[in-house]
């Protein structure tokens, strides 16, 4: 989202961290669990972290990809601020 800024306190941004974690481990079992047997999550605790793991990579990746479009649009429009000057002073010095 082109504009869009965190601001948050260190206190806020761990906050949001621990409920994103549990949000990951809640849908992590719930994910295991309808897919094998109910149980199964408590039983394979390394597939709980490596689904947790992998969750939060995705969301990261996201992040990425979002932030790469908002810093190329960005720069798209400052391009062409420029070229547009460029052109202005083109036609001033003829």
């Amino acid at each position: 989202m082109p504009g869009m800024r965190v601001e948050a306190s260190f206190e806020k941004l761990m906050e949001d961290a621990a409920a994103t974690a549990g949000v990951y481990l809640r849908r992590a079992v719930e994910n295991i669990d309808n897919q094998f047997g109910k149980g199964y999550a408590k039983a394979n605790p390394v597939l709980v972290a490596a689904m947790i793991q992998a969750s939060a990579a995705d969301f990261q990746a996201g992040q990425t990809n979002v932030a790469g479009h908002a810093i190329a649009d960005a720069l798209r429009a400052g391009l062409e601020c420029l070229g547009d000057a460029a052109g202005q002073i083109a036609i001033a010095a003829a």
